[in-house]
């Protein structure tokens, strides 16, 4: 693993008024947490090296500090810090022979579960 750091940093810093508004909705309307992921479905035919996928998820997130960033509100403060490594959650799931309506949906259930703002990996994948 190869971190920068010049933008990697253990220890915390205020939130840009960006991120403070979109942690702040999360709170006023915690029934919309998720709303705003990206979610996308890729269909690959034939063999797909699952290892591999999640060895390369691993190095992007390791790549990109924004993929690490974790938040905390002490004393009502948000705060923002960014994870030296974090590990992208890969979930296997078997939807056998489901149309691609139930699999879009199934896709979009599961996007629109929130991420743990305390934790690093701001990415997930399904396979």
């Amino acid at each position: 693993m190869t971190t920068n750091p010049t933008l990697d940093f253990p220890g915390w810093a205020p939130v840009s008024e960006a991120q403070r508004a979109r942690l702040f909705q999360n709170e006023v309307d915690p029934g919309n947490r998720g709303l705003h992921n990206n979610a996308f479905v890729v269909r690959v035919n034939g063999y797909l090296d699952v290892s591999s996928l999640e060895r390369a998820l691993v190095k992007l997130v390791n790549r990109h500090p924004m993929l690490r960033v974790r938040f905390r509100h002490p004393d009502s403060r948000p705060e923002q810090s960014i994870a030296v490594a974090a590990l992208p959650s890969v979930t296997h799931v078997e939807l056998g022979a489901q149309d691609e309506k139930a699999v879009e949906t199934h896709v979009l259930r599961d996007a629109r579960v929130p991420l743990d703002a305390s934790e690093g990996a701001r990415i997930r994948a399904g396979v």
